[in-house]
């Protein structure tokens, strides 16, 4: 009776457990893309991970696209770091920020350096988690960089977030920028 009161005790507990671990699970199975991207191969793991969207998606994307992603050498998993003394970091869980460890020394660790074209990349993916972010300062501010330096790859990130918009004056304003998008870089004379 005792075994199987602790196997369902297990059972319940693994799945908090699997969802807390989802994004360095995902980030561990693609540790050579993420540790040396470049702008050909960086994309699909981009989008693998849109796809599977774990818990810190967004923030993991900020911060690596802000150089500020480390990886820890013994054991490759990869933190924020924050250097606390000489030579000595902080780390923290980038999904949840929760302090991971403390007095870490800095030859143990590799900050992640993506060059200009991944962090375009990066930003890119960023684009569509700001276009539906929950505080419409987020998305009005990624409507207008939109706006500032349009770019094709923005067409369907737009066109998807104004059917969900809740605010009627931020809709048309993401309706005429996608006007204009669509005006610049539409392939087919007829949009």
């Amino acid at each position: 009776m005792l075994r199987v009161l602790l196997a369902y005790l297990a059972l319940l507990w693994l799945p908090q457990a699997a969802s807390a671990q989802d994004l360095q699970t995902f980030l561990q199975s693609h540790r050579e893309e993420i540790a040396n991207p470049s702008r050909q191969s960086v994309g699909a793991v981009i989008d693998d991970l849109i796809a599977l969207n774990p818990p810190g998606t967004p923030s993991f994307l900020q911060a690596w696209q802000t150089k500020e992603i480390w990886m820890r050498a013994p054991d490759g998993l990869f933190f924020l770091a924050t250097e606390t003394a000489d030579d000595l970091y902080t780390l923290r869980e980038i999904a949840t920020g929760a302090e991971a460890a403390s007095d870490v020394p800095a030859a143990t660790l590799t900050q992640i350096k993506p060059n200009g074209g991944v962090r375009g990349l990066i930003g890119e993916a960023l684009v569509r988690f700001h276009l539906s972010d929950h505080e419409i300062d987020r998305r009005r501010e990624a409507v207008e960089s939109i706006a500032r330096r349009p770019d094709p790859s923005q067409l369907a990130p737009l066109a998807a977030a104004i059917e969900n918009e809740p605010d009627p004056a931020l809709k048309a304003r993401k309706e005429e920028v996608l006007g204009f998008l669509e005006a610049r870089f539409a392939t087919d004379t007829e949009t």
